[in-house]
């Protein structure tokens, strides 16, 4: 089969296709949906980490210093033994000089294993390099790509994922380059030289191979056990986050909520020991194994030894090599183990990083701000329809045109779909069906940044920065407007630029966020229930303020009494936006009729 070496295990549990220069593990049939095959992930896991060792000069200079140091290692390691045999084998004819130079050289292969250090302190450079890319293109993916593309997951789940990145994305690329290849090049040339000293030990290497098949075949059992103890600490971690971030309750509750964590910890506990059990399995049996049949090797040396076939010098590097054999077959089995498992590891990463970006267009781009009188609105839906899965769905067929000098109210019931409209409007979803255009352009074809200089979105959840609040408004000198929704915060605190963000109560951190838009002055502002930790006076003069300083807002709100300047007030209701108190929706796109409440 094209020099490939296919086996296949019963009851379709797994089928495995080793072939030449990194084919593929074909996929097993028992993956769970939403996972890969252990192979798959491992030639992603590959494409994305090889290109960091010739990416620049210093990573090139370290990726070639790395593999002299592996040859010159491998080298060492294999003429070991060979130099034994000459030092015991012709002890009386050897010339002293050339003792010394054996001698010599066998000390230098006694040095070998700080070489072995010595290059992956080299190679660490580039490891670190990669971790920090990978890392950093993890957040910014996430910020690239639509938000329903990974609500699937918690940040708990992305955090804890590109946290493991920094030791997991280390081993698999030491393993994959420093470890593997030089422990099967010194496989090779140990098998080579103990043909070469016995050739009656012609079975031996040929166990070896038979012990990799073992363990290749039972190597789908230990990635799935893997992978369930990951699923299960994430689970873990995510539990975590909740308790924490829900401690004013479960402080109350301690009780009951130490419960429910302890059997998750307990589960996890019990999905790591079956993990690291099938682990240490996957070694153990071939090794005692390969154990009697090194016992085996021993008595057919000593047979031929007596019978005056075999030298004590070939012997003694024939009894050298069956043991560097067993350790660096343990050594082999052990690198590329962690190598599939790193592979595992990473597998939530690289879904992450697979999720689809949409291609920002090159041209036409957005076009400049359109006058309040203008032809072309600011961000157009046009028979939009949106739902979540397993649910009926939540817009159906809404159209709406936002132009410049908009001030548009919506209300509605809580769960109608106004949090998700926002969502449209501002390109953080995308429309299951229908369209959304930003100055007549799709805004699935605008990159974020197009998007931003035109609309800023400060949505019910809206979270500062870990810092001080100037740190947060991005501004060495604030704006009037700015000064003047601030103004609050510094009647409040000695000094509201140097506060920590995080110590704000509820109304000082709208006050923040609203402080912030105004640094990027956007054509197009939407605030999801922005104002609701203010009192009805303070979010009034506020939300008067906005309006005031922003061109064109959408608010969505509960308070009635906050849409009675709003021009345009819609009520979200069965998917459609109805003009409020009237008894037909308003789906025109260019409907720009006029009703206050």
């Amino acid at each position: 089969m094209n020099g490939q070496l296919t086996f296949t295990k019963k009851r379709g549990r797994v089928r495995v296709v080793f072939g030449l220069c990194g084919r593929y593990i074909r996929p097993m049939s028992t993956i769970p949906t939403g996972s890969m095959s252990a192979l798959t992930a491992l030639r992603r896991a590959l494409r994305l980490s090889l290109p960091f060792l010739w990416k620049d000069r210093k990573s090139r200079r370290a990726s070639a210093t790395t593999l002299l140091l592996i040859a010159v290692g491998t080298l060492m390691q294999t003429a070991a033994p060979l130099l034994l045999q000459q030092l015991t084998g012709h002890t009386e004819t050897l010339a002293q000089p050339l003792f010394g130079v054996l001698a010599v050289g066998l000390a230098l292969c006694w040095a070998e294993p700080a070489m072995a250090d010595w290059q992956r302190i080299v190679f660490f450079k580039v490891s670190n390099q990669a971790i920090r890319t990978v890392r950093m293109r993890i957040v910014v993916q996430m910020h690239r790509v639509p938000v329903q593309a990974w609500a699937r997951y918690s940040v708990a789940e992305i955090l804890s994922a590109n946290a493991r990145v920094s030791f997991t994305f280390r081993r698999f690329i030491s393993t994959a380059i420093v470890d593997i290849f030089p422990t099967l090049f010194q496989l090779i040339s140990f098998s080579m030289a103990l043909l070469k000293l016995c050739s009656g030990l012609w079975y031996f290497p040929t166990v070896l191979g038979l012990a990799y098949l073992h363990t290749f075949w039972n190597m789908h059992g230990t990635l799935t056990a893997r992978r369930a103890a990951w699923a299960v600490s994430d689970q873990v971690r995510t539990a975590m986050d909740d308790s924490l971030r829900s401690t004013k309750f479960a402080r109350f509750h301690l009780s009951a909520e130490k419960t429910q964590l302890r059997e998750k910890f307990d589960l996890e506990a019990d999905r790591w020991f079956n993990s690291f059990s099938t682990e240490q399995r996957l070694t153990l049996f071939p090794t005692i194994w390969l154990v009697a049949w090194a016992a085996g090797g021993v008595w057919h040396l000593m047979s031929a030894l007596q019978a005056g076939r075999l030298h004590v010098g070939s012997a003694i590097g024939a009894l050298s090599f069956m043991t560097l054999l067993i350790a660096r077959w343990r050594k082999s089995v052990g690198y590329i183990r962690d190598l599939m498992i790193s592979a595992i590891d990473l597998e939530k990463v690289l879904f992450l990083l697979d999720l689809p970006v949409p291609a920002a267009l090159s041209a036409p781009q957005p076009s400049s701000p359109a006058t309040p009188n203008g032809n072309c609105p600011i961000v157009r839906l046009k028979n939009v329809s949106f739902g979540y899965p397993a649910l009926p769905p939540l817009l159906n067929q809404l159209s709406l045109d936002v132009y410049a000098g908009d001030k548009i109210a919506i209300v509605g019931d809580s769960g109608a779909g106004k949090s998700t409209l926002c969502h449209l409007l501002t390109g953080t979803y995308f429309p299951q069906d229908g369209e959304v255009l930003l100055d007549n352009v799709p805004i699935q074809a605008c990159s974020p940044s197009v998007v931003g200089k035109r609309i800023h979105f400060i949505d019910q959840d809206a979270r500062l920065r870990t810092g001080s609040i100037a740190e947060n408004v991005g501004a060495d000198v604030l704006q009037p407007a700015q000064q003047t929704v601030l103004a609050y915060l510094q009647t409040r605190h000695c000094d509201h630029a140097g506060e920590a963000a995080q110590s704000l109560s509820g109304g000082e951190r709208q006050r923040a966020l609203i402080a912030r838009c105004l640094q990027y002055r956007p054509a197009l502002l939407v605030l999801d229930e922005t104002l609701s930790a203010l009192d009805q006076e303070a979010a009034q003069l506020l939300l008067d303020l906005v309006c005031k300083e922003i061109p064109s807002v959408v608010l969505v709100t509960h308070r009635k009494k906050l849409t009675r300047n709003f021009a345009r007030v819609y009520r979200l209701k069965k998917g459609k936006l109805w003009l409020h108190d009237s008894p037909d929706p308003q789906i025109t796109p260019d409907h720009r009729s006029t009703q206050e409440l």
